[in-house]
């Protein structure tokens, strides 16, 4: 497949943060916003075409990842997680009468700040799952402290900084041996390795499509048939009453094709993804005091989180202006601290300074992969050497 993340002489390797999206997804969504462009809601033929559209949607979506529950449509992840937090701390005061939920440690901020807020406003004690210095959940920690005291366990899939992958159905057993709720976050997973929701036994799983070469401004919540989704906002009844508001339908299909591309060339483009990450990191290792993050867990194929002794990340990532990477999760990056999941793991602040993060995707290169080598490899060495 031809490049599209080599732009204006920049390299991209930020796929964490977000995907180019794929031109098979837009022009796929091309005819949604020009010829069949009727509001679901309306009772016309535009309008009932647009329905069914979503509901065809839907159906394929629950299918590809193999769920028995129903998709909600949403905005986004950051949304679906504040609708998965809500109804899991509702249903954990009020059907399961409990005062507990674990949460852990290594998650995004839309998770960490909506288990603050709902925990705080819902009078819910929220206790942080540790992690071992892989980013591996410890699981003897959280064997100890699950039992029928505890309403909800919130774990993701897999982490945006690290690519670390957790053993959510493990976890979600024990989980559900308690009577408590399953809640994973699978935004960084989708797209990059298989996934069985059934299997996994998630109660609520959170997505977005952007994170898989669809489009930004779309995302859903995926609902077990156990479970019962708490209203965030108030409108209208769209999306069975729970997320009001006008369907975004051309972005749906987005979403659905953007999977749909994802699961039928999973096999060819993970092992091509892997084999750059795998090639960019024996190169850069090469300047020695280099640590892989996560190495020994198991991992995403497109991660690659690593700590450079003696380099601060934002000095080599203001000089290596011609690549896009990042010191951390994108949503961490504004506040210029250190990454909160990297000293979960045990590093010092010292150490996560010195930490980026390189995120391969479905249209980098062997090119763009020897380029971005050579590129930091001369910035490392430049750095260590003024020191």
């Amino acid at each position: 497949m031809d490049s599209i993340s080599f732009i204006n002489g920049i390299v991209y390797l930020d796929n964490a943060a977000t995907t180019p999206c794929d031109p098979r997804v837009i022009d796929a969504m091309h005819p949604y916003w020009f010829n069949n462009f009727g509001n679901p809601s309306s009772p016309h033929i535009l309008g009932q075409l647009a329905k069914q559209v979503i509901e065809d949607c839907r159906s394929e979506i629950n299918e590809n990842l193999h769920g028995s529950g129903t998709i909600i449509c949403t905005s986004g992840s950051t949304e679906s997680n504040n609708l998965a937090i809500l109804s899991a701390f509702k249903f954990t005061k009020e059907q399961l009468r409990r005062r507990k939920v674990l949460c852990l440690s290594t998650e995004h901020k839309s998770i960490i700040n909506s288990v603050q807020y709902y925990g705080e406003h819902l009078n819910i004690e929220v206790i942080w799952i540790p992690v071992t210095p892989t980013g591996i959940i410890d699981m003897d920690w959280l064997f100890s402290e699950l039992d029928h005291s505890v309403g909800a366990v919130i774990v993701q899939l897999a982490n945006s900084e690290t690519g670390v992958i957790q053993d959510i159905r493990r976890i979600s057993e024990a989980c559900h041996q308690v009577g408590a709720v399953c809640v994973s976050d699978i935004t960084q997973a989708i797209g990059k390795i298989k996934i069985n929701i059934d299997y996994l036994g998630i109660d609520f799983a959170t997505f977005t499509a952007h994170k898989f070469y669809g489009p930004k401004g779309i995302g859903a919540l995926y609902v077990s048939p156990r479970m019962k989704v708490a209203q965030l906002i108030y409108g209208g009844g769209q999306e069975k009453g729970v997320r009001p508001g006008t369907e975004n339908v051309a972005g749906l299909v987005g979403m659905t094709t953007a999977l749909r591309l994802c699961i039928e060339e999973h096999d060819i483009m993970t092992s091509r993804v892997n084999e750059l990450r795998n090639s960019l990191f024996s190169v850069l290792e090469r300047v020695g005091d280099i640590r892989w993050n996560g190495m020994g867990a198991p991992l995403l194929p497109s991660h690659l989180n690593i700590t450079i002794s003696g380099v601060n990340a934002q000095d080599l990532m203001l000089r290596s202006r011609n690549i896009a990477f990042s010191a951390g999760s994108a949503c961490n990056t504004a506040t210029n601290l250190p990454s909160p999941v990297l000293l979960s793991m045990g590093m010092t602040k010292e150490e996560a300074e010195q930490t980026i993060r390189l995120t391969i995707g479905r249209f980098n290169t062997e090119q763009e992969i020897e380029i971005v080598s050579k590129i930091l490899i001369l910035n490392i060495n430049d750095i260590r050497n003024l020191k």
